[in-house]
């Protein structure tokens, strides 16, 4: 069990390191365009996707048009599959839009779901370590996700579940509005 975590998080952690690194692309791309850094900053806000972005980018679209077609968190795996499917940038956006977990949308994917159903299903910031632990566990594809969406910090999930705490519980006391309340981001007590 605690290989299993270990892996999750060490997974997580190089997704992490690697979205952090190609975000800044939209922020170098317009400063390279011309834009100021205080200007980019504004147009490259921390919700446009950076695979999204570099696509329409490619397609042809300028830097605002490409900002604002990728805003709203939209996910890796969804866009790329939905990409790879034949949906137009503009409606893989859309999509994929809304903070779809990666875990859960290619988990789902390959379930059986059609593209819409599986991003429908894992929207709202489903955490990968908490979505794949509740699969192993038993929990069916939307029951995992309804447990785990709304930004269950990976860290503390996984720091519950080793204190004994079950999948349920973990990821309601390690919800981040949760944590921002009781003020506990640094430190978590089970």
């Amino acid at each position: 069990m605690l290989g299993i975590f270990f892996l999750i998080v060490m997974g997580s952690h190089l997704q992490v390191a690697t979205s952090a690194e190609i975000a800044n692309a939209c922020f170098r791309d317009a400063v390279a365009t011309g834009y100021s850094q205080s200007d980019a900053s504004s147009i490259c806000g921390p919700d446009v996707s950076a695979v999204c972005y570099l696509e329409a980018r490619k397609n042809g679209f300028d830097v605002r048009d490409s900002a604002q077609i990728c805003r709203n968190y939209v996910s890796k795996s969804c866009f790329t599959q939905a990409r790879r499917i034949g949906y137009a940038l503009r409606d893989a956006a859309s999509i994929c839009a809304q903070g779809v977990g990666d875990a859960c949308f290619n988990n789902a994917y390959k379930t059986g779901y059609d593209l819409r159903d599986s991003a429908d299903i894992c929207r709202n910031f489903v955490s990968d370590a908490c979505y794949l632990d509740a699969r192993t566990t038993g929990y069916d594809v939307r029951d995992s996700a309804e447990i785990c969406k709304n930004n269950v910090e990976e860290k503390c999930y996984l720091q519950a579940r080793n204190s004994g705490l079950n999948v349920r519980d973990s990821a309601d006391k390690c919800h981040i509005h949760t944590l921002n309340d009781a003020n506990s981001l640094q430190s978590f007590v089970f």
